[in-house]
This record gives C-alpha cells, sequence and structure tokens, in this order.
C-alpha cells in the first residue's frame, strides 16, 4: 500500500469498471502472516501466532480495505457494490519452524469456518487458497515449494484432510466427506505431469 497512489489507482480503477458496465471487483493476495524475512518466525510471540492461525488477522485486513471503501467515496460509486475476492491466501506446510501440516490445517479451518459464519468480515467474500498443489521446482525461499494442499503427486496432506471443515455443518470432512478423504485425486492427465508430478510448476 503506498499513500495517495494507491487511491488514485483504485478510484479511476473503479470508475472504468462501473463506465463500461462491469461488475465492480477489488482482488487482492493477503497472506496473513506471509511472506517473511526467513528466520523471523523463530521469535515469534503465540498471542500473533493465534491470532494468524484463527484468521482473525485475516479478517482484521479484509475488515481494513472494507472500511477504506466505505470512507474513501468515490463518484458514481457505491461501497456495498464492490465485490471483494482474495485472489491467493494460505499457509505454508514445510520449510520455516512455523511451517507444517498441522499449522496450515488450523490456518485453512479457521479461515473456511469465518467464511461461514455471517458476522465475520470474511462471510460473502470469495477466497482463492494457494495452492493445490506443492510446487517442488521453486526454491527461492524454504517455503516455496510447500503451499500445496496436495503434494506434487496430488496426494492429500494427512493434517489437511483431518482438520478440513465441512461446508454443511460443524465437524470435520475427514469423517463424513468422501471427496476430501480419497487419498488420491482422481481423473488426473498424467500426460501433463513431469517427472516429479509438479503439473503447475511445469508450466509456470
Amino acid at each position: 500500500y503506498t499513500e495517495g497512489l494507491t487511491d488514485i489507482l483504485l478510484t479511476h480503477g473503479f470508475q472504468m469498471q462501473a463506465g463500461a458496465g462491469a461488475p465492480l471487483r477489488f482482488n487482492i493476495n493477503l497472506y496473513a502472516c506471509f511472506p517473511f524475512q526467513p528466520g523471523y518466525k523463530s521469535f515469534w510471540p503465540l498471542y500473533l501466532l493465534t491470532q494468524c492461525l484463527d484468521g482473525s488477522f485475516l479478517e482484521t485486513q479484509v475488515t481494513g480495505w472494507k472500511l477504506f471503501f466505505a470512507s474513501n467515496s468515490i463518484e458514481g460509486i457505491n461501497p456495498d457494490d464492490i465485490t471483494f475476492t482474495i485472489t491467493e491466501t494460505g499457509w505454508p506446510t514445510a520449510g520455516e519452524p512455523y511451517a507444517s501440516e498441522y499449522l496450515a490445517a488450523q490456518y485453512y479451518n479457521s479461515t473456511i469456518t469465518r467464511m461461514k459464519d455471517p458476522t465475520s468480515a470474511l462471510y460473502g467474500v470469495d477466497v482463492y487458497l494457494f495452492e493445490a498443489l506443492d510446487e517442488d521446482l521453486k526454491h527461492s525461499l524454504p517455503v516455496e515449494a510447500h503451499w500445496g494442499l496436495m503434494d506434487a503427486n496430488g496426494d492429500i496432506k494427512e493434517e489437511i484432510a483431518r482438520y478440513w471443515p465441512s461446508l454443511n455443518n460443524d465437524t470435520n470432512v475427514a469423517e463424513n466427506d468422501t471427496d476430501m478423504k480419497k487419498d488420491k485425486v482422481e481423473n488426473r492427465d498424467d500426460s501433463f505431469s513431469n517427472a516429479s508430478g509438479n503439473l503447475r510448476a511445469t508450466y509456470a
């Protein structure tokens, strides 16, 4: 966020959308506690880690942007007409002290649970989780290869499957959702795989 410049770009962007008769959309990548400087998390206090994992920090970020739209009037634009989409959010499962399958599972569980809560700022917000598969060819940071809900071969990570919340009730899908119980992704087109099974990294 660059004060002034961001305001101008958003204003003109929404005015262009409205002028073209297009839906008003605001897309943003939000990583509640990532990215970070290597080693930074080694010194995290428990309360900060808790705010990240329970989804409250992500919710605070969304609330801040909604308040920004409400307090910065744009001519001809109703803030309530703006569709808010989180185009990327996630938690890595390896590569740093606080990157693990269990912690990632808690982050996803909390985020999805808040999305179902009508009192939450995340309610009604479209959220794209980063990402489906590990990208084992990415090595710029230790965590880069480990953001997938599944490994590079399409195996759902055990802790993520165990704690994935049902979209229909408060129980976990590990017991009663047949799709997420499966160990493998079915109907994969292996003709697009490389030797390691990493689909996205092959064509990124």
